[in-house]
């Protein structure tokens, strides 16, 4: 959210989704506060992806990073550019992370979103999976009375 205006009492804010907020002014002392813009400086963001254990891990770092460079709104410059990291070993997937800075702080939802429709596009065009968890359940057979 970023705030409009402070007065005596209340401070009014705007919403990412551009709702009006009146906000009593303790709640800025007594709870925890992130001031997205105090430093105006870029800001970084992180975006979760996951693929089948079939997949190239370096083709898809590849894909990713294409991606993230592609979106306006991802910063890629001397200081500021998009990472991807491969982060673990999941249960049902490989998961990497999407590492990015940007100036768009108060619609960085909107950036995500493009970003994910422009990485479900560029892995299904490349056969690459994004699976979905599966479970393995095992049913023992109850025993009779005549056992």
């Amino acid at each position: 959210m970023k705030i409009q205006e402070i007065s005596l009492r209340t401070a009014i804010a705007i919403s990412r989704d551009d709702k009006v907020l009146i906000i009593p002014n303790h709640k800025f002392i007594e709870d925890n506060v992130t001031n997205w813009t105090h430093n105006n400086t870029p800001t970084l963001f992180k975006l979760e992806v996951s693929v089948d254990y079939s997949s190239d891990v370096r083709f898809v770092e590849k894909i990713l990073l294409d991606c993230a460079k592609n979106n306006d709104d991802v910063l890629d410059d001397d200081l500021y550019y998009p990472l991807i990291r491969f982060s673990d070993f999941g249960d049902s997937a490989l998961l990497f992370t999407i590492i990015f800075w940007s100036n768009n702080l108060l619609r960085i939802e909107g950036t995500k979103s493009n970003l994910r429709f422009d990485i479900f596009k560029e892995l299904a065009k490349n056969n690459i999976v994004i699976p979905f968890p599966q479970r393995v359940i095992h049913k023992a057979n109850a025993m009779s009375k005549d056992e």
